[in-house]
């Protein structure tokens, strides 16, 4: 009796560590496949951005957007510096810039100067993640999708779908498992198979998709000019409208006065087309950063953060060819002299930042090429 009753101890133990064992390699799998989708749809958003660029670009020349059933590869390729922003990262395609093309929908006028519409989307191969381009060059992540494998009625669900709350940075995906270990005192359980595991490990040998290479002078990101909601800030931005005209100039003191929103300029619905930009926040800590291929101070960054210090004037410049789409807008509805924080969002190709070094005002440095 002694020794049947340790034999089924080692039963059990043998059975928990089994148990133990299909769990974590269920758990590292979930882990890894989720922190690589994560990935992909980093590389999707920025894919999107420059698309979204390209078809403001496409529609500033032609005063019309690609009609429905185009190609976009074909269509925008003169407005991109690579080729490779149209190919899905999120999933294989027969054609580079097919899924675009698929469920892409043309803009109605009202549309197109208004933010949040759909326009296009990346999808992932089983049909649960989407990242979406709309109007305003918006792009969002949406997850927990069940979609068909219809072009028409994909976009007919995320077309129809409200704006998200989310912002577009994909989230960390979860680390806890969704289904807790079965409890080791009842061993009644059947023990798994040893030899066949019922969740296959992540494979290591296998590489991943590499994302695809980011042109140089991509930058995009949100600045805040005054964190402490004070006037004390440096801002200087030139810009033509669309169809070229004469420069305009908007400085920090416009701004705080009120009469560059007067003008028509300030605003999330503004879209403006900036040749040249000097700023320096002002508050505290350095909250500010942008995602930057390309040299700045020595160093070259190929799509990473780029933090900005509030000691340092920035100069942001486009090169040959570039070009730099900017929206700025105030936190605070009534703006003037009721300062609320000052917002510019910005996505460029072609561009360069460096270091104002002259400290005079306004700046006298020459722009880096």
């Amino acid at each position: 009796m002694v020794k049947r009753r340790g034999r089924g101890f080692v039963i059990i133990e043998v059975i928990t560590v089994i148990t133990i064992i299909a769990v974590l390699l269920s758990l590292g799998y979930s882990v890894y496949k989720g922190a690589r989708l994560s990935a992909r749809v980093v590389v999707a958003s920025n894919n999107l951005k420059q698309v979204g660029t390209a078809l403001e670009l496409f529609n500033r020349k032609y005063e019309c957007y690609p009609p429905e059933g185009s190609n976009l590869a074909t269509m925008l390729a003169p407005f991109v510096q690579n080729p490779e922003v149209f190919s899905n990262p999120l999933a294989s395609e027969p054609t580079p810039g097919q899924t675009l093309s698929d469920l892409y929908v043309e803009p109605y006028d009202v549309e197109a100067d208004s933010t949040g519409h759909y326009l296009t989307a990346f999808v992932s191969e089983d049909g649960t993640t989407a990242v979406v381009l709309k109007t305003g060059n918006i792009v969002e992540r949406v997850d927990n999708l069940s979609l068909p494998s219809d072009p028409g009625s994909i976009v007919a669900i995320l077309s129809g779908m409200p704006p998200s709350t989310e912002p577009s940075t994909p989230p960390p995906s979860t680390t806890e498992p969704s289904t807790p270990p079965p409890s080791t005192t009842e061993p009644s359980t059947p023990p798994p198979s040893t030899t066949e595991p019922s969740t296959p490990p992540p494979t290591t040998s296998e590489p991943s998709t590499p994302p695809p290479a980011v042109p140089d002078g991509t930058t995009s990101g949100s600045i805040n000019l005054n964190p402490n909601n004070n006037n004390d800030f440096e801002f200087e931005m030139r810009f033509n409208l669309a169809g070229g005209g004469e420069l305009i100039v908007i400085t920090r003191d416009q701004l705080h006065d009120g009469t560059a929103d007067a003008q028509g300029y300030v605003g999330k619905d503004k879209t403006l087309y900036a040749s040249y930009i000097l700023l320096k926040p002002k508050g505290n800590g350095n909250q500010n950063s942008l995602i930057y291929t390309g040299t700045f101070d020595g160093k070259t960054y190929n799509n990473e953060a780029l933090r900005l210090e509030n000691k340092n004037r920035y100069i942001l410049t486009t090169k040959d060819g570039g070009t730099m789409v900017v929206t700025l807008y105030n936190s605070k509805s009534s703006r003037g002299r009721a300062m609320g924080k000052w917002w510019i969002d910005i996505n460029a190709i072609g561009a360069k930042i460096q270091i104002c070094k002259c400290n005079q005002t306004p700046c006298v440095c020459e722009p880096e090429q």
